[in-house]
């Protein structure tokens, strides 16, 4: 009678091979990657909050003092900015508009609205609220931009909250982490004495 040979598995169907894969899996997810993530959306969040409240004060001080006259896009002024590194660049698109402030001719570059994607268009009138005192200082009267604000910020505090929540998960796996030591230690501790 011949005794039965032991055959070993292959790794994918060792169930402590899984063990191992999802522990580490979880590891990284709450040690290392929900706190990063979760600091970084938070940092991302508040810079964006200040960037577009401090854009939105501006638009409301400039609707406050201004005259507003109805101006043609004459040309979409496209501007290619490279940057460091992988990131890479972006593109501006500037529409350039042409109409009546203080009684004269004049020319703007909305720099202050850069959108591209056909958001204007060669020959759309737009609103145009300029400062009387310096016809240059200038923005576009729109509610779609008063929308993309809203928008903006509505989106920046879902990323904090999200940011919020991942730091949660990251600073409640550390704590886990830490106490569990202190109670190997304190456990250590006893046994010797």
């Amino acid at each position: 009678m011949t005794e039965p040979t032991a055959t070993t598995k292959p790794w994918f169907r060792d169930r402590y091979t899984w063990k191992f894969l999802g522990g580490a899996a979880l590891f990284l997810a709450g040690f290392i990657v929900a706190p990063v993530f979760g600091v970084v959306s938070v940092f991302g969040s508040v810079f964006g909050l200040v960037a577009d409240n401090h854009a939105m004060h501006a638009d409301s001080h400039l609707r406050s003092i201004s005259e507003v006259t109805t101006g043609t896009v004459i040309d979409i002024d496209v501007r290619h900015y490279s940057g460091a590194g992988k990131t890479g660049g972006h593109t501006e698109c500037i529409p350039i508009v042409k109409g009546e402030a203080n009684g004269s001719p004049h020319r703007w570059e909305l720099t202050n609205h850069p959108a591209c994607n056909d958001y204007y268009t060669v020959g759309e009138r737009l609103q145009v609220m300029y400062d009387p005192t310096d016809v240059d200082h200038a923005g576009v009267r729109s509610d779609k931009i008063l929308a993309t604000y809203r928008h903006n910020l509505g989106v920046e505090v879902q990323i904090g909250i999200i940011g919020l929540g991942l730091s949660a998960v990251g600073a409640a796996c550390w704590t886990w982490l830490l106490r569990r030591e202190k109670r190997k230690k304190r456990g250590a501790q006893l046994r010797q004495s």
